[in-house]
């Protein structure tokens, strides 16, 4: 599991000669706002009767899970531009993580 800290790697030559080297890898993390524009997996889609539509759609980037039950969308796009009025917009944080390696 990846988490914020630093670590030190080093490597002695396996040959006796006691050469060796290390590197230093720091992990830092940020908590970004996802703003709806993740790629969307379809997780449950129904046909009620009377012709409601019930549609689960789940964020890949921070599994945000979306239901749109409006019989005025398409169910494809979630945004007010396709016509549908439950805009999917920003909603949970998703957290990135930055690696920078420093060889001495």
């Amino acid at each position: 599991k990846t988490k914020a800290g630093t670590v030190t790697i080093t490597a002695t030559a396996a040959d006796g000669s006691g050469v060796s080297a290390s590197a230093t890898i720091t992990v830092t993390t940020s908590r970004k706002k996802c703003d709806g524009r993740a790629e969307y997996k379809g997780v449950q889609t129904e046909q009620h009767e009377g012709g409601t539509y019930y549609d689960v759609q789940q964020c890949q980037r921070c599994k945000y899970e979306f239901t749109c039950n409006s019989a005025n969308c398409d169910h494809v796009d979630h945004r007010a531009s396709a016509g549908c009025p439950n805009d999917l917009g920003k909603h949970n944080y998703y957290t990135t993580y930055t690696m920078t390696c420093t060889i001495p």
